[in-house]
């Protein structure tokens, strides 16, 4: 079955929807928000299971009482907001050992123009601190716009743990569900130049990268939206930021 495409049929044999263009970002609003507990576990698989110890990592573990105890520790111990920005010598260690350069004209231009309104920030600092990035206000246009075209997981998977009303079809338990992020993050319906590379569409709009609207979903959202998300955001900012200083 495909919601929100051109195909829809019954899902008790296939167990098996994805949520695709047209209605997608709808859809998805109902599986992340609407009935986010019945659709806050991950499909099992054999890789998840070899790789995690049994699924039993806050990523794969399935919706439950172990699940909130991890992620709390998680989220308090390892990936707060204080957490993440003591890490910053351990990232100043790391971009160190980076390197990136241009290929064409294009590139060395853009990192140039990057560069140069960074200077504007940071004036003759031999490096960047996380004082200096939350006023980069255009290099975190950029970091949206790029996740926006490039989400780290283009298809979002989700498992039901009960039998669930959706769209007028009766969805079983144990069904396995695709939020299509790539192409709710292009839709022309949502993003005018969907398929460009626009950073300034970020200048004063609040869409942000915990999906409140369902525009912007690249780390997921809901219950099991990605835990990490801060932390793996300000090591871009970082990293990118102290690559063109």
């Amino acid at each position: 079955m495909k919601i929100g495409g051109e195909e829809e049929e019954g899902v008790s044999d296939r167990r098996s929807v994805v949520v695709g263009l047209g209605l997608g970002r709808r859809y998805a609003k109902e599986i992340i928000k609407t009935n986010d507990i019945i659709f806050s576990n991950q499909p099992e698989t054999t890789a998840a299971n070899f790789l995690y110890y049994g699924s039993t990592d806050v990523a794969f573990s399935q919706y439950g009482e172990y699940w909130r105890q991890a992620k709390k520790i998680c989220v308090l111990k390892l990936l707060s907001l204080k957490r993440v920005q003591s890490f910053q010598y351990a990232r100043e260690e790391k971009v160190e050992d980076m390197f990136v350069g241009g290929i064409d004209s294009t590139s060395i231009a853009l990192e140039w123009v990057m560069a140069e309104l960074i200077r504007r920030v940071v004036g003759t600092k031999s490096h960047i601190e996380v004082e200096d990035i939350n006023q980069m206000n255009y290099l975190k246009c950029i970091l949206k716009e790029n996740m926006r075209l490039h989400p780290p997981l283009p298809l979002l998977p989700r498992e039901t743990s009960a039998c669930v009303k959706f769209r007028g079809y009766d969805i079983p338990p144990k069904t396995r569900v695709l939020i299509n992020v790539f192409t709710i993050q292009r839709d022309p319906k949502i993003w005018d130049r969907p398929e460009e590379f626009v950073p300034d569409r970020f200048q004063d709009n609040r869409v942000d990268f915990k999906g409140l609207d369902f525009k912007l979903i690249p780390f997921g959202g809901g219950r099991k939206g990605f835990p990490g998300m801060s932390f793996g955001v300000a090591i871009a900012e970082y990293v990118i930021a102290n690559l063109l200083c």
